[in-house]
């Protein structure tokens, strides 16, 4: 699985397993990940390990935030989450920030495989700053089959419950 970001953390680009591993994030348009983790219920975000990922995230951002304090697209970015989460506008009132860095383990739920846990990798574009490319790599025999099942059965991820 392998999407490009920005450090605003809009998704420019995926391939077809993280589609397949965030259905509804790609359906809905909405291309922020910060977003997605703080603006949609807990029911249909794949993220499962919020208490470490948010925090991560939040401070990561608030560094890239930094050289980007006048510019209307992240001052609006931070009001809208601040306003619309109380989680962010917590994580966000820390203040903590820190240097992005290769994440060993996040763990997602897909509504037809259940629980996936992957290794990150981050790599810089470095001919366009501040863009990288992250790339999935299934951590354990298990998540590699639940990955091998949504790549050869991808129209049988269900709707969310309360969707139905």
């Amino acid at each position: 699985m392998a999407p490009s970001a920005n450090s605003r953390y809009d998704v420019l680009a995926w391939n077809r397993p993280y589609r397949l591993m965030w259905p509804r994030f790609i359906e809905r348009g909405e291309l922020n990940l910060l977003c997605e983790v703080f603006l949609v219920p807990p029911c249909c975000n794949t993220m499962e390990n919020r208490d470490t990922e948010l925090p991560a995230l939040v401070a990561t951002f608030r560094a890239a935030y930094a050289r980007h304090l006048k510019e209307p697209a992240w001052t609006g970015l931070v009001r809208r989450l601040s306003a619309a989460s109380p989680e962010f506008a917590a994580l966000w009132a820390a203040q903590d920030v820190a240097l992005p860095v290769t994440r060993e383990f996040r763990t997602y739920g897909n509504p037809a495989v259940g629980q996936v846990v992957y290794r990150c990798t981050t790599l810089a574009v470095t001919a366009t700053p501040e863009t990288c490319i992250n790339v999935y790599t299934p951590a354990d025999d298990v998540s590699r089959e639940r990955v091998a099942w949504l790549l050869a059965h991808p129209g049988e991820i269900p709707a969310p419950a309360h969707t139905r």
